[in-house]
C-alpha cells in the first residue's frame, strides 16, 4: 500500500510515468485503438487534416470536423464538416466549405470474433467552389465483414458504392465500386498499424480499374484519446482523379466511453 501511495504522490509532483494506482484502474482494452476499427460503434469527436495531390496540377487541403453519436454498441450516426482550400493549374487558390456529409451504420455480431456492418453516407454538394468538392450530391452505401483471428489483429473486407445524383457542376458524374481489404494490428503500449489495399472500378468509363494502397500508424495517447498519421498512393491502373493521386493526413480524436 505504501508503494502505491508513493507512486501517486510522485506523479502529482511531476515525475514521469503514470502512478500504479492509475494503472490498476486501467485494462488492456483501454489501450486498444477503437476509432480506426471499422466495427466499433462509439461516440466521438474528431479533427482531421488531409492533403490530396491530384492529376493535372490540382491539389486540395481539407480540415474535417467529424462527430459520431452511438446510442448503443450496434448503431452510430455521423456528421462531417470540411473547411477546404485548393486549386489547379488554371484556378487561383480557393478557400471555403467543402462537401458536407451525414451517415449512419449498424452492426450485427456473430459470436465474439465476427461482425457485419452496413451503412450509408450522403455527401452534399455544398462546396464554396468547384475545386473544393466533387461537384455532385453522392450516395455511398457500404458493407463490411470483420474478423478477429486473435486479440491483437483485426481483418476485414469491404464493398462500397459511390453514385452521384442531382444537378452536378462542370464535373463528370460518379459511379464507382470500391473493393477494399484491411488489416489492423494493435501493438503493446497503445500503438497500432493499419494497411488497406483497394481496387476501384469506374463504371462511368467502362469499368476502368485502379489499384491503391493506404497505410496508417497511430498511438492511443490516453484512454479515449487517439492520434494517427495516414498516407496513400495510386499504384497502377486508371480511374477517377482522386484515385490517381496521393494523399497524406493526420488527426486526433476523443472517444466517449
Amino acid at each position: 500500500m505504501k508503494l502505491i501511495h508513493m507512486g501517486c504522490i510522485a506523479t502529482l509532483l511531476g515525475l514521469s510515468g503514470p502512478p500504479p494506482c492509475a494503472i490498476a484502474d486501467e485494462s488492456p482494452e483501454d489501450w486498444r485503438v477503437k476509432g480506426s476499427d471499422p466495427q466499433e460503434m462509439i461516440s466521438r469527436l474528431e479533427l482531421r487534416y488531409e492533403y490530396l495531390d491530384l492529376p493535372a496540377g490540382e491539389y486540395l487541403n481539407q480540415l474535417y470536423f467529424h462527430g459520431d453519436y452511438a446510442p448503443n454498441d450496434n448503431m452510430a450516426f455521423g456528421l462531417q464538416l470540411p473547411v477546404a482550400f485548393g486549386g489547379d493549374a488554371t484556378t487561383k487558390t480557393q478557400a471555403g466549405i467543402g462537401d458536407i456529409a451525414v451517415g449512419g451504420r449498424g452492426k450485427l455480431t456473430f459470436g465474439e470474433s465476427m461482425a457485419w456492418i452496413n451503412g450509408v453516407d450522403l455527401w452534399f454538394d455544398t462546396a464554396s467552389h468547384e475545386v473544393l468538392g466533387a461537384g455532385w450530391n453522392q450516395i455511398v452505401p457500404s458493407t463490411v465483414l470483420t474478423y478477429w483471428p486473435n486479440r491483437r489483429l483485426l481483418v476485414w473486407t469491404m464493398y462500397k458504392y459511390t453514385g452521384s445524383f442531382g444537378d452536378g457542376r462542370d464535373k463528370p458524374p460518379i459511379s464507382e465500386s470500391l473493393f477494399q481489404w484491411g488489416g489492423l494490428y494493435n501493438f503493446p503500449g497503445g500503438y497500432w498499424l493499419l494497411l488497406t489495399p483497394g481496387v476501384a472500378l469506374n463504371h462511368e468509363q467502362g469499368d476502368q480499374a485502379s489499384l491503391f494502397l493506404e497505410g496508417e500508424v497511430g498511438k492511443v495517447v490516453a484512454p479515449g484519446v487517439e492520434f494517427w498519421m495516414r498516407g496513400g498512393d495510386h499504384l497502377f491502373g486508371i480511374g477517377r482523379d482522386e484515385r490517381m493521386g496521393w494523399k497524406a493526413e493526420t488527426g486526433i480524436r476523443y472517444l466517449f466511453h
